[in-house]
């Protein structure tokens, strides 16, 4: 298998004590040991397969598959019973260590859960949940839009080059090919033929799919997706992955193999075809520490989080393959299952145990139902216990125990991997692998304005019209034009805020052609400027002082992000006067998963966001907010929530800018407006949609976004020092109540 190929730098290959069948309870650390904390990646339970009776699976057997409790790769009814009897086990387990009281409900912030926004791994987290905490209803926090997937669970290639894929399919395939794979795979895929009776199918006979035992293997690696294989393996796979699925599911162990008996190692030889599949496509060194680069940085925060006391984060079998092959662990076979490396519902568990001398260590197990308790559906208990198989770290002593600073040096180390990857496939090509923002020339506007009593952090909206995904920093034009982007709404602001607009290689206009999925990765790619900008800024320049953040359509986008990624931090909150988000929605998805981020409802609240994207009344749908979708809106003139219409006597001028900022043409009393409270746009009236094209290339006639903050200039730039003021005054009033 391509695992073994795997080198064994950092991770013994083989585990350092034996299989340990007791619970954990009995598997844990010396004496003189508290639990202090627990972090768990796990995989999602049973599911149903991936794809419905109308595709392959339908096609290449004669046989009628089990009769599915959910849809094609939903979580079934069996996998919930199953994941609620394993968070029941972890229960009993946390309330004898002490870890948790009888009963708990967790303060917040002890606890978290963090699902993959996919259906069946937010289904397992909630399961899960309902077990461990049966009298508590913790939120089950998942990021993006429902059902599609989360881009720390998402196992895609966060970079590539030419070179470097090249270089990564070289050492996937090995001196022998795909061929040579396929020819070692020979014997398992037979036996799943004769066991599905692949060759009586007429769609096999016609050749639909191919020669399972010959046909050509492809496999595509493309930055911001999953690596992708076409070809004999890939369909093995999903058939063996339905026949593992259909044996867990099936009561008659016959009848699950389609009328065949079958050992417990014909069944573990027919998964190897998944395992191969797996470790192609994710557990590479240099693909694993790619794909698997955000969520190692989401395990290493969680290990670090201060007043954690268990964290359950859920996703998939590439998840849990790609963490154990980024941190370079060796070949390993799991024992009592038919899914020998990550099994259903598998947990890598983080168990960290202190001493009387506050020395911390760590335990790493994987912990996951036999294929028995599966089938079985076995109650889990103390004296049943799931099976646990200790991992064991180079230093670990004896009882499996790794010291907590060279479990975060190896994490570490997988995290650096990535950067050191970056580094390496870049340096020759004239792309930077990250931007300089040490560097005065990375910077828009740096520290404009003194003596003001605020800071505002603008970010650029979209002015990359180039056929290209992503701005480059070595562009002058187009940087001319983000300065001239800038300079149009700053006045906005200056008044009272000093300034910092970083450059940065924003998504170009050809990204928002793209359906939400695919413009995803290039979005991504620009936020880790704007992140790597804000955080240089907080660092160097902030000291505690108020912040405003400001976007206009992307820089919009980017503004969510970073109240994602930092202003859950209380203390960094607290210094938030408000969030001018213009011209990009504030979802209610969005609101609803982040706390942080609390909709604008008044002219003066505090730590808000202000948002609104302007339209004709007939207009029904934009790319921007599309029909079906509902945004939350503040209306900028009279700073209600709700439909009530605001004349445009309440407008105290529109102004039009220039690149230099200097306002060309100013108007008051231009227009009025209204919140349309199905989708949560602006609607705009007593202006002709003719005077007014959109520009924007994708939106209709009557879309209004290029004008968003300049029908309303003044009274934004009213409301900025209103919110500053007020913000003041509680500050003093803090401060004085505090003396």
């Amino acid at each position: 298998m391509l695992k073994k190929a795997i080198s064994l730098l950092l991770i013994l290959a083989i585990c350092c004590a034996a299989l340990i069948t007791g619970s954990m309870a009995e598997s844990g650390a010396k004496d003189n040991y508290t639990l202090d904390r627990v972090v768990v990646l796990s995989r999602h339970n049973i599911r149903s397969p991936l794809s419905g009776n109308g595709s392959l699976l339908g096609d290449i057997t004669p046989h009628e598959w089990f009769d599915w409790t959910s849809n094609p790769s939903e979580l079934s009814l069996r996998g919930g019973v199953l994941e609620t009897m394993m968070g029941q086990y972890f229960r009993l387990w946390l309330e004898k260590e002490g870890l948790f009281p009888e009963n708990y409900q967790p303060e917040e912030g002890e606890v978290r859960f963090y699902a993959n926004a996919k259906q069946r791994t937010l289904a397992t987290a909630r399961y899960f949940s309902a077990g461990l905490l049966p009298v508590a209803e913790p939120p089950i926090e998942y990021h993006g839009t429902y059902d599609t997937m989360d881009p720390t669970f998402e196992p895609s290639l966060n970079f590539i080059t030419d070179e470097y894929a090249q270089d990564a399919l070289a050492e996937i395939v090995g001196e022998n090919g795909f061929d040579g794979i396929l020819a070692d795979l020979n014997d398992a895929i037979s036996l799943l033929m004769d066991t599905a009776d692949i060759e009586q199918s007429e769609s096999y006979q016609a050749g639909t799919y191919g020669d399972l035992l010959k046909g050509e293997t492809v496999l595509t690696l493309t930055e911001g997706k999953e690596p992708s294989m076409t070809g004999p393996i890939k369909n093995a796979t999903s058939v063996a992955d339905a026949m593992i699925l259909q044996y867990y599911e099936e009561a008659d162990e016959q009848k699950a193999a389609f009328g065949h008996n079958l050992s417990m190692e014909e069944w573990q030889k027919i998964h190897s075809i998944v395992d191969t599949y797996t470790d192609m496509l994710f557990c590479s060194p240099m693909v694993s520490v790619n794909v698997a680069h955000p969520l190692l940085q989401e395990i290493r925060a969680e290990l670090t989080q201060e007043g954690r006391k268990f964290s359950f984060l859920c996703g998939h079998d590439a998840n849990i393959a790609s963490v154990l092959a980024a941190l370079n662990y060796g070949d390993y076979l799991l024992p009592d299952t038919v899914e020998q490396h990550t099994p259903i519902g598998v947990k890598l568990v983080f168990e960290r145990w202190v001493t009387e001398d506050n020395e911390a260590f760590y335990k790493i197990n994987l912990v996951y139902q036999s294929t028995q308790q599966l089938r079985g559906m076995e109650q889990l208990t103390l004296d049943n216990p799931p099976v646990i198989y200790p991992l064991c770290f180079e230093g670990a002593d004896a009882e499996g125990m790794v010291a907590e600073v060279d479990l975060l040096a190896l994490l570490d180390g997988a995290i650096g991997a990535y950067d050191a990857l970056v580094e390496k496939y870049t340096a020759n090509t004239g792309v930077a692998a990250s931007v300089d923002y040490a560097d005065p020339a990375c910077w828009a506007y740096y520290g404009d304005g003194e003596n003001k009593d605020v800071d505002a952090f603008l970010i650029c909206p979209t002015v990359d019209m180039n056929d290209e995904y992503n701005m480059s920093m070595e562009d002058e034009a187009t940087k001319a034009s983000f300065l001239g982007a800038l300079n149009m709404e700053r006045g906005i602001y200056t008044d009272r805020a000093r300034m910092f607009a970083p450059y940065y290689r924003q998504a170009a206009m050809k990204v928002y052609a793209l359906n939400q999925e695919d413009r995803e990765p290039w979005m991504r790619f620009a936020y880790t400027d704007v992140s790597a900008a804000f955080a240089y800024y907080l660092e160097n320049e902030n000291q505690g002082r108020p912040i405003i953040l400001a976007g206009f359509s992307q820089g919009a986008d980017m503004c969510y992000r970073l109240l994602e990624e930092y202003f859950g931090d209380e203390v960094l909150h607290d210094q938030l006067v408000a969030v001018y988000a213009i011209g990009w929605p504030c979802s209610e998805t969005l609101a609803k998963q982040y706390p942080q981020i609390v909709p604008a409802s008044g002219p003066d609240d505090l730590g808000v966001v202000i948002s609104f994207d302007c339209e004709a009344p007939g207009v029904e749908e934009t790319f921007i907010t599309p029909a079906g979708k509902r945004a939350y809106a503040i209306n900028p003139l009279n700073w209600k929530t709700d439909g009530t219409p605001a004349e445009k006597a309440e407008n105290l001028g529109a102004c039009f800018t220039n690149y230099s900022g200097e306002i060309k043409r100013e108007e008051t009393g231009l227009c009025g407006c209204f919140i349309d409270e199905t989708r949560g746009v602006l609607k705009v009236t007593d202006i002709d949609a003719a005077d007014y094209p959109p520009i924007v290339p994708g939106l209709p006639e009557g879309a209004y976004h290029v004008y968003d903050y300049q029908f309303f200039f003044r009274n934004l730039q009213q409301n900025v020092n209103l919110r500053i003021e007020r913000f003041i005054e509680e500050l003093e009033r803090a401060e004085a109540n505090a003396a």
